[in-house]
């Protein structure tokens, strides 16, 4: 394993590529130290919350889009995944760590630092880049669909959400999971929440508001991403 120099403040963290089915990469690797994993999912897929209702998925409709229906070990609301379409970053943190904190509001705003320093880079100097602090902000559609709410330690990118964070913990650390939109659409995300949730319309126009792909191949902010973290494995 080889290192390069991370943030100071921060320290580097190993890098390692994972690369599998959604299913596969929701399987949380076993460990006890600091890990960062850039996972590229291979197939398609909606994930949903730790604690979301199935029925607010389209099963039907999932199936005709080719996704498959999983459920990951964080809160919050569905997300769907596809080659290509996001940087998928998740980083394990011990209870040791000076990053880990027991303030489960502030544990994420290192993480959303180091989103904000990689994005600088590439969505340039003119874009305005902020980062979400204190109580997530919930809105009529968040608690179905991730990206509709904004929580702390995520990224806006001149308003629109780019970047969402989730986290689970245990007695060992806190796994931080994040996913930096590539490419996104919002009628594609439509079709496939149950119709029973309300009016699709609206949740499209809520989307298209909000909510904002990057716009470039997910290699090259991953490139960016590796440096910042400051190892690779």
């Amino acid at each position: 394993m080889s290192l390069s120099s991370g943030d100071t403040s921060r320290g580097s963290f190993p890098v390692i590529d994972r690369v599998g089915s959604p299913a596969e990469l929701l399987e949380l690797l076993p460990h006890r130290a600091r890990l960062s994993c850039i996972a590229h999912p291979l197939s398609k897929a909606v994930v949903l919350g730790s604690a979301q209702r199935a029925t607010d998925i389209d099963e039907a409709a999932c199936e005709a889009e080719g996704y498959d229906i999983l459920r990951r070990r964080s809160g919050g609301g569905a997300v769907l995944v596809a080659p290509g379409d996001q940087v998928w970053l998740d980083v394990f943190v011990p209870v040791s760590d000076p990053l880990f904190n027991t303030d489960v509001h502030v544990a994420t705003y290192w993480l959303g630092e180091l989103w904000k320093e990689v994005l600088s880079e590439v969505v340039g100097a003119t874009a305005k880049l902020s980062m979400h602090r204190g109580k997530a902000v919930s809105s009529a559609w968040s608690s179905s669909v991730c990206f509709s709410g904004l929580g702390p330690g995520e990224i806006t990118v001149d308003g629109y959400k780019v970047v969402g964070v989730s986290q689970r913990r245990s007695r060992y650390g806190a796994w931080l999971f994040s996913l930096a939109l590539v490419n996104f659409d919002p009628l594609r995300l439509a079709r496939m929440i149950a119709p029973h949730l309300g009016d699709k319309k609206e949740l499209v126009d809520t989307l298209s508001a909000q909510v904002k792909g990057l716009g470039f191949d997910a290699w090259v902010l991953e490139d960016v991403l590796r440096r910042h973290l400051g190892g690779v494995a």
